[in-house]
């Protein structure tokens, strides 16, 4: 796969999948678009949710991996009826 700038720019999508974990070792599969950064950012838009970039030493789910999906947070220290924060749920 190319890069474009900090972007990946395969010739066609990409389906890639992982696996993601929490602090308690649960684990979880998903899968995921990649398509051309390039294409991309030349279509005016300002949200993606294919898009994908480098970093040597990191992965950001960023914005896109919430499309679509419910998500919960509780803040350090905070009381809630799942538990006291800091948590995050999908």
């Amino acid at each position: 796969m190319t890069r474009y700038g900090p972007g990946y720019c395969p010739s066609s999508p990409v389906s890639l999948g992982t696996t993601i974990a929490g602090i308690d070792g649960a684990g979880a599969s998903v899968t995921f678009l990649v398509a051309s950064s390039a294409t991309l950012l030349a279509s005016g838009h300002w949200a993606f949710s294919n898009l994908a970039g480098y970093n040597a030493n990191a992965f950001g789910w960023g914005l896109p991996f919430f499309f679509g999906r419910r998500v919960f947070t509780a803040i350090a220290s905070q009381v809630t009826p799942a538990g006291s924060g800091p948590f995050f749920a999908l």
